[in-house]
């Protein structure tokens, strides 16, 4: 029998090989917010993630997805947001982990994070 991790490690290899096609939940924003999600709706963690994101850094494009073969330690994000602008990858990077809390982040066995710096609509 596997272990969470290595379902988790088989599941990244397998999802970044097929990047950027990456997430069951997606928020898109053009003029007004609004949630669409893709595939069953995604899980508690993704939604609880998403929410947080949305609240602190308004992005105008937003995936998140559990890689960890379900049982939520690795999740991807990827996000786009015009607070990002004229920031470095690192700082936005920073960003999102600030907006995600210190408690959430440490619980997590790894976290693949792909920013932008949005749109204009």
């Amino acid at each position: 029998k596997l272990s969470c991790s290595m379902l988790s490690f088989q599941r990244l290899c397998a999802v970044a090989s097929r990047a950027p096609s990456i997430g069951p939940l997606a928020v898109r924003r053009g003029g007004v917010a609004a949630a669409r999600l893709l595939g069953t709706g995604g899980s508690e963690g993704e939604r609880k993630i998403a929410a947080l994101l949305r609240e602190k850094l308004d992005p105008t494009h937003l995936e998140v997805q559990d890689i960890s073969g379900g049982c939520g330690s690795m999740y991807m994000i990827a996000i786009d947001s015009q607070l990002f602008r004229g920031k470095r990858i690192l700082q936005q990077h920073q960003m999102v982990n600030q907006a995600l809390g210190e408690e959430l982040v440490k619980s997590l066995h790894g976290l693949t994070i792909r920013t932008g710096p949005g749109t204009n609509s």
